[in-house]
């Protein structure tokens, strides 16, 4: 889900510049069709996955922040744009490296372990 917010908005911008004329809007769907195959490899690999989303995700917040950003947006305006578009695919990739790391077992668990229904009780 945190990767629907950065998608969500971005097609929205992309929506409302094609709607007031600007064709040049088309250029965000291209961006939501990165965020959503990430979203289904991270799916399927939530581990590495997860650790290029967080590392991806602090990467360009760095770089709008310190590069990017438009003359003139205020700090207040910066702080809503990262945590629009680049907090969600961090946390995101939190949630996928975590949730990896409990499947491999990383935590002294055996992921595999869980007893089933069927599996006959120890004696």
């Amino acid at each position: 889900m945190c990767l629907a917010v950065p998608a969500a908005l971005l097609l929205v911008f992309a929506v409302a510049e094609m709607v007031s004329g600007d064709p040049s809007g088309v250029q965000h769907v291209p961006e939501v069709a990165l965020i959503l195959a990430i979203a289904a490899a991270a799916w399927r690999w939530p581990y590495s996955v997860g650790m290029v989303l967080m590392l991806g995700g602090a990467v360009l917040a760095l770089v709008f922040v310190l590069w990017l950003h438009p003359a003139g947006i205020t700090l207040l305006g910066i702080a809503v744009m990262e945590l629009l578009l680049f907090i969600p695919a961090i946390a995101a990739g939190a949630c996928f490296t975590l949730a990896g790391a409990v499947e491999r077992g990383d935590f002294g668990g055996d992921a595999g372990s869980e007893a089933s229904e069927d599996a006959q009780p120890s004696r």
